[in-house]
């Protein structure tokens, strides 16, 4: 038989086994996955997961027709002028941001005139007028391409500049070759004037190799002509 201070040990000792399992059922329950922004949604039946709350709506900020209509008119023009099919994503081998730039200006020139009810011819479909799903999806294209040029190097801050001056944008005519490391933006600070500088210089030890290799016949790459325009 067990004395009274026995009893009230083994009575402790029962508290507290049951006081560390509480505690330990609590801090589990605590013990959350990271939900994000920090707020939760619950549903009836139960279920629970962190708020759209700050996150880029994709299913709100695009459309599933305008997509369509791009990807249909975007596998058209998969077929180029020789009659071969080149990959999906071709264009992302790199084409001179130049070129997107007055493909650009000169799509949204037909769809002004389009839209002060001309019609205005395709040269690449033997003359007849374009539509504007054609010119739309044409000027998207350019502005994806522009966007993706100069997103290249994401360290860069390229798209997050508010002017090109012209020395660089001179730089890129004539270079004639996708867009150089966009950290030699040319910007006010003498830094910047010293990386363009140097870029240039770059440039014409690039171009005289171009020119053996074109002397040579090995033009290949982003450097050689694209027959089949988008």
């Amino acid at each position: 038989m067990l004395s009274k201070d026995e009893e009230r040990d083994i009575e402790r000792m029962a508290m507290s086994e049951e006081a560390a399992h509480m505690a330990s059922r609590e801090n589990t329950s605590t013990n959350k996955p990271n939900i994000g922004n920090g707020v939760q949604q619950s549903f009836g039946t139960g279920a629970t997961r962190s708020t759209s709350e700050g996150k880029i709506d994709y299913e709100g900020h695009l459309s599933p027709d305008v997509l369509e209509v791009f990807g249909a008119y975007m596998n058209r023009h998969r077929i180029q002028r020789n009659g071969q099919l080149r990959a999906s994503d071709n264009w992302q081998e790199g084409i001179p941001l130049p070129n997107y730039v007055k493909s650009l200006i000169r799509h949204t020139f037909e769809f002004w005139r389009m839209w002060r009810g001309h019609e205005v011819p395709n040269p690449d479909a033997n003359g007849a007028p374009f539509t504007f799903e054609e010119v739309t999806s044409a000027i998207m294209f350019n502005v994806m391409g522009i966007i993706f040029e100069m997103s290249r190097d994401t360290s860069s801050g390229f798209l997050r500049a508010t002017y090109c001056s012209k020395d660089f944008r001179q730089h890129l005519e004539a270079a004639g070759r996708p867009a150089p490391d966009p950290r030699s933006f040319e910007k006010v600070s003498e830094r910047n004037k010293v990386a363009v500088e140097h870029l240039n210089q770059q440039a014409v030890v690039g171009q005289k190799l171009t020119d053996q290799l074109c002397r040579d016949g090995e033009c290949q790459g982003p450097i050689a002509s694209r027959p089949g325009g988008y």
